[in-house]
């Protein structure tokens, strides 16, 4: 995301958190706490060849600011019993092209409070919204569709944490299958940690979330004993399925 020259999008990539158990943001005693992570090539075997290899990883998945005390996210990441025990971690990004962010200032990390809604539906509806322990302060707040549907062909794209790693931004991507009522298939370039990702449109000028990364295709393929990424053509394959809006607008306060 350091990389994107569109103010727009660096304005909305604040509204985008990630999720971090309680146990891995270890307070500094300073106002400040460390992440827990690790080197993604170290974990997961990856390939000299693979893209970020040398990058942390720590967070288990994503959500986005959609309310003053509001974050949304995929139902799979998260559940009554454990939403105390998560942490929204704004400002988790790369500071150049070597160095992470991985000392976050205690006013942009902020506890899970309560379950205001959530769904979760094998095949159907992924979602759930975050109280959170207080309004988040200094962060846009995402542009909800509150109206309609995107049209099948959509040009849109993602921004998340893919498998933990620092904030992401991909594009180039568009709805392949708009036949769905509670969710779309996109050709979006994600992995597991992009789950709760928010998805952007551009309509009339406005970038607009129109739904939460869900699920999708497998992510990797061992090639000569190590690991690389899965690679899908643009065409042909199911895609990455994302809940519509519409599912959730209800629970949260217009603009």
């Amino acid at each position: 995301i350091i990389n994107v020259g569109d103010t727009e999008i660096q304005l909305v990539a604040d509204s985008v958190a990630a999720l971090f158990k309680a146990a891995d943001v270890i307070s500094n005693g300073d106002g400040t706490s460390s992440l827990r992570v690790e080197p993604y090539g170290t974990a997961y075997g990856l390939c000299q060849t693979e893209r970020f290899r040398t990058q942390p990883i720590g967070a288990f998945c994503t959500g986005f600011l959609v309310g003053p005390d509001l974050i949304a996210t995929a139902g799979h990441c998260v559940e009554a019993i454990d939403v105390r025990d998560r942490r929204c971690v704004f400002g988790y990004r790369m500071l150049d092209d070597d160095n992470a962010q991985t000392i976050i200032p205690k006013s942009d990390i902020y506890k899970g409070n309560e379950i205001v809604g959530r769904v979760l539906t094998s095949g159907g509806p992924d979602w759930a919204i975050i109280r959170l322990d207080r309004p988040v302060e200094g962060r846009t707040v995402a542009r909800l569709r509150r109206a309609g549907m995107a049209a099948a062909g959509q040009s849109v794209y993602v921004i998340g944490h893919p498998v933990g790693l620092p904030l992401k931004f991909a594009d180039g991507a568009r709805i392949t299958d708009n036949s769905p009522s509670t969710f779309f298939s996109a050709n979006l370039d994600t992995f597991g940690g992009n789950s709760g990702s928010p998805v952007f449109s551009v309509v009339d000028g406005k970038h607009i979330v129109e739904g939460i990364l869900v699920r999708g295709e497998p992510d990797f393929v061992k090639v000569n004993g190590c690991t690389r990424s899965q690679v899908y053509p643009t065409t042909g394959a199911k895609g990455e399925n994302c809940t519509r809006v519409a599912e959730f607008a209800h629970l949260v306060p217009k603009d």
